[in-house]
């Protein structure tokens, strides 16, 4: 399954790689004396040994990093998914703007508090819900954490949807739902999502905003200029 690198510390990821290494010549039986001198040896650890990355960079670390494996770029594997089509949600669920945020280590978020997001809002008129992936399932009745219909459910609850999870907006994009991205502290989301669509920006649906406040200052924008993933009721 495709991954991003990403460690804080040098030496930690130095001594995984040696880890890694090390289990992988165990497992096969081999010494890193016979891998760093049999092409033979270097070539059957290759075949076998396959790390996939979702990010250009993580793939050029890993190239140094992991020498050993054969490396290759393929997109996030939720892409594989298809596509989606939401349903419009119920009028009482149906908020201007959805939030789905993260709340742990990875977020560069200050805080995802109803009161900073109504800060930033100001005198707008405009509804919103803070979420997260669990929030589903009080709101749909779902006990299922793996649902992905319930989460695409979720996603849909907004006109416009500002996210700060990869997945969430990869599935906003198989949804057809235009979002407003925050990366993370790795930019995983600017990373994957340029690896997989490159320079294509006809396949976009979504812009990138550097804060929570410059993400909703664009959502209160797109609103204002008529824009809405679901537009009037007929």
């Amino acid at each position: 399954m495709p991954q991003s690198l990403f460690y804080r510390s040098n030496a930690t990821r130095e001594n995984h790689a040696k880890l890694i290494k090390q289990n992988v010549l165990k497992g096969l039986g081999l010494s890193e004396f016979e891998l760093n001198n049999s092409a033979d040896a270097m070539s059957s650890v290759r075949e076998r040994l396959i790390f996939t990355w979702r990010e250009k960079s993580s793939f050029q670390i890993a190239k140094q990093l992991y020498p050993f494996a054969h490396n290759m770029i393929v997109p996030d594997i939720a892409f594989q998914m298809g596509e989606f089509h939401p349903k419009r949600p119920r009028e009482d669920l149906l908020v201007d703007i959805l939030l789905l945020l993260r709340n742990d280590q990875e977020s560069n978020i200050v805080s995802r508090a109803d009161e900073a997001v109504s800060l930033a809002i100001g005198s707008k008129n405009k509804t919103f819900r803070v979420a997260d992936w669990e929030d589903r399932l009080q709101l749909f009745g779902d006990s299922n954490h793996q649902n992905v219909d319930t989460a695409v459910e979720l996603l849909g609850l907004g006109k416009i949807v500002i996210v700060d999870r990869l997945h969430a907006g990869i599935l906003s994009y198989l949804s057809g739902l235009d979002f407003i991205y925050i990366d993370n502290i790795s930019q995983k989301l600017t990373k994957t999502l340029s690896t997989a669509f490159d320079s294509r920006e006809e396949c976009h649906l979504w812009e990138r905003a550097d804060s929570l406040y410059n993400a909703i200052q664009q959502a209160l924008e797109y609103l204002d200029n008529g824009g809405g993933n679901w537009g009037e009721e007929v």
